[in-house]
């Protein structure tokens, strides 16, 4: 007898497991109303072998018929991603730059650029850039900070010495000692466009380097005028002042007093040429190694003359520090502290000083308060009370037929 149910009547056996025909585009629906094209129906049809709700599901079956429910679920996300992108195309973040972000070595590159910033944040903070009011920067030696001498007459020798320097970096560091009128000037006295191209240009003129780092000053009666002078300006010149050696002299400097007690120059001036230094009379003080004559440690024994150099160093004055040096100390000196010279070497050590007073003051042992016997003793830093400022190491000293205690080698050391 033939099956009377009809086709959208419930029955109690299996669908067959043969997918109908979809009805052609355009074809009337089940309910009337005409069907939809294929291409905009949202999810595809069940597949082939789904059983009706229901029916007992075999293994193969029912591991068919989840495959087809995650694949609607992956169906209803993509969807959902594609009109998210549909409403924003561009959105904030690009998916290609999240995943390039995401990557552990670009964290790393972006964390080590913001300390190098945040560090040079705080150097130009606390250390300043030192070229912002004196005659530009220079890369390297020039670009630190310049230090200013407690004395006219030291300020202008620091100018020689780094013009006598071998590298340029170091010779256009002359111009961070000088404001920037006073630079403007000393260019357009030496013809040459800026400051440092005068100083490299007047350094390629210099004959004898270590004695032209060191012009003494012409006479003690010359340098008490200039170093005691009662005011806050004074004007150090080349031919009157100071006895220079083995390069051309630079001329007439101005100079005045900063409120730290630093003389810096503010102004520079041509004058005619130097006549030739007359000779010393006799009697006088053989010169040092550097062309200086040597000075007396005021008190006696080494305690006296080890105070003196530290004093000296904390105000900068580095021509007269270096003459407590005689012999081997003073080129030892400037090696143990990688300086071309001494008076470089004294001048990077006074711009570590933070504390002037108390680093002039060392407190010294019982031990090397008397003078020893023998005429030699060494005075080791690391024994001393040393405060604001850098240990200047292992210092022999030996006692002169004059009676006075001068520093005859120099030793690094680690405290």
């Amino acid at each position: 007898m033939a099956d009377q149910h009809r086709p959208d009547e419930p029955s109690g056996e299996l669908v067959p497991r043969t997918r109908p025909s979809p009805p052609a585009p355009g074809a009337p629906g089940q309910d009337g109303e005409p069907g939809l094209p294929e291409r905009t129906r949202p999810l595809p049809g069940p597949p082939e072998g789904t059983p009706a709700p229901g029916t007992e599901l075999s293994h193969d079956e029912r591991q068919r018929y989840e495959q087809f429910q995650q694949f609607q679920e992956f169906q209803r996300f993509q969807d959902h991603q594609r009109a998210q992108r549909e409403a924003d195309p561009g959105g904030p973040w690009p998916p290609w730059l999240k995943r390039f972000l995401r990557r552990r070595w670009v964290r790393r590159i972006a964390l080590l650029i913001l300390v190098l910033f945040l560090l040079s944040l705080a150097r130009d903070h606390f250390f300043g850039t030192g070229g912002d009011q004196y005659g530009g920067e220079s890369p390297g030696l020039g670009a630190r900070r310049p230090v200013f001498s407690a004395n006219p007459s030291e300020s202008v020798i620091a100018v020689y010495s780094r013009i006598a320097a071998p590298e340029q970096e170091q010779q256009r560091s002359a111009c961070t000692l000088l404001t920037e009128e006073a630079a403007a000037q000393f260019a357009r006295n030496n013809d040459a466009e800026d400051c440092q191209q005068a100083a490299v240009a007047l350094a390629e003129e210099v004959t004898t380097p270590i004695a032209y780092a060191d012009p003494t000053q012409a006479s003690p009666a010359v340098a008490a005028a200039i170093n005691g002078v009662d005011g806050s300006s004074t004007v150090v010149s080349s031919c009157d002042d100071l006895d220079v050696r083995g390069g051309p002299p630079l001329g007439v400097f101005e100079l005045d007093l900063r409120d730290d007690g630093g003389w810096v120059i503010t102004g520079h001036r041509t004058e005619d040429s130097c006549s030739a230094p007359a000779p010393p009379p006799s009697g006088s003080p053989a010169p040092s190694a550097e062309g200086a004559p040597p000075v007396t440690a005021d008190g006696h024994g080494p305690e006296a003359t080890v105070r003196e150099l530290y004093g000296l160093v904390a105000e900068n004055r580095s021509r007269e520090a270096c003459q407590l040096l005689v012999g081997r100390a003073n080129d030892a000196f400037r090696a143990n502290h990688r300086a071309m010279y001494c008076h470089l070497a004294v001048e990077e050590l006074a711009g570590q000083v933070t504390d002037p007073d108390a680093y002039s003051d060392p407190g010294f042992p019982s031990e090397h308060r008397d003078p020893p016997a023998g005429g030699e003793t060494s005075i080791s830093s690391c024994q001393l009370e040393v405060v604001g400022g850098p240990r200047l190491g292992t210092l022999d000293l030996a006692e002169q037929p004059d009676g006075r205690w001068l520093v005859v080698d120099h030793h690094a050391e680690t405290c």
